[in-house]
């Protein structure tokens, strides 16, 4: 049964991943804009049934709108949900390691890039250097149940290498906080976006397959569309 909650709540949650206040530079904040179009394009049918008949008879979505350069993306999503904070932000990330939705995106991750630890601290959402042994104890874990497979990469990574992606995290965070310090000296909204930053919740997974499932095929079908 089709529920919209539960798709405005889907996309609520995704969105928190690119919400336009985490992007400080202008490259970033384009960048940004892309991947929410086309989150929002596929918002924009399932939350609606006339335009979700459609595209479930057809195969084929108007994408009018969101090739218009003057839509305001940022008021967009304004409208629709209240405004991010700090807490916001906390509670998303804790409600994410507790309802098991990180230890599965663990597991797939490790599958996905053999069990090469530094790709999956990069791959799953929310996770800093600070992660790595909760990561570990986890994966350590599934192994020894028998979920996984321990992986060459995995068993004999390394010291150095870990080492060495402890340092850089730790420079990242140092630089996290220099330019939160920079931001909140300039203008009074850098809380929430160092915040992010600070959480590392830009992780590109999820746009990746979501650009991939929705921009890709949208284009062949408008060839075919053309073609008719």
């Amino acid at each position: 049964m089709f529920r919209f909650i539960s798709v405005k709540k889907a996309f609520f949650k995704q969105s928190l991943r690119f919400h336009p206040d985490r992007c400080v530079e202008e490259s970033s904040k384009k960048e940004a804009t892309e991947k929410f179009q086309i989150l929002s394009r596929a918002y924009s049918i399932l939350g609606d049934e006339e335009k979700r008949k459609v595209y479930d008879e057809t195969g084929i979505m108007d994408d009018a709108e969101f090739c218009d350069d003057d839509v305001n993306w940022e008021e967009r999503w304004r409208a629709m949900f209240k405004k991010v904070t700090k807490e916001d932000i906390q509670s998303f990330v804790e409600q994410y390691k507790e309802s098991g939705e990180e230890r599965k995106a663990i597991k797939e991750s490790y599958v996905k890039n053999k069990g090469d630890v530094g790709k999956i601290m990069m791959d799953v959402i929310g996770l800093t250097y600070e992660d790595e042994d909760r990561v570990r104890a986890i994966i350590d874990e599934m192994i020894e149940k028998g979920e996984l497979k321990a992986s060459k990469r995995y068993v004999a990574e390394p010291a150095a290498r870990r080492e060495k992606r402890r340092k850089a995290g730790e420079k990242e965070a140092k630089e996290a906080e220099e330019a939160l310090r920079e931001i909140a000296a300039k203008e009074n909204t850098g809380d929430l976006r160092a915040m992010i930053m600070k959480r590392q919740l830009d992780r590109e997974s999820f746009f990746d397959e979501l650009a991939a499932k929705y921009a890709k095929p949208t284009a062949a079908k408008r060839k075919k569309k053309a073609g008719k």
